[in-house]
């Protein structure tokens, strides 16, 4: 399956709209359109992971480097309702309320230290 069709595919698995997932990744919709129709083929690497995390898999099975969706790499992990629900609600929410979630856990957001890094 192409880089395209992962897109598409995943959204639909995830009863999520285009405008949906571009919010989350910082797009606009006809963006996410045109990386579901293949017009647009070179991510820059945050888009990369944004969309990676929209669609609830790893950016290297998206970009082909893993056989195995996330889903199907942790198929061993099993989660409860609750955390499913936690997990679902901390995706779809801004940066400040991530944060807050964060924070309230005491857990350090490396990935955000490392995007510093590299600026």
């Amino acid at each position: 399956m192409e880089f395209r069709d992962k897109v598409k595919v995943l959204r639909q698995k995830n009863n999520l709209t285009l405008e949906e997932v571009a919010k989350q990744v910082g797009v606009s919709a006809p963006t996410i359109q045109r990386y579901e129709s293949g017009e647009i083929k070179n991510l820059r690497r945050d888009k990369i992971e944004s969309l990676a995390n929209a669609l609830k898999c790893s950016p290297g099975y998206l970009m082909g480097w893993k056989k195995d969706s996330l889903e199907e790499e942790i198929h061993d992990f099993q989660l409860t309702y609750l955390e499913k629900q936690i997990i679902e609600k901390y995706r779809v929410s801004d940066y400040f309320d991530q944060t807050t979630v964060l924070r309230a856990l005491k857990i350090e957001n490396s990935e955000k230290r490392d995007s510093q890094k590299m600026a």
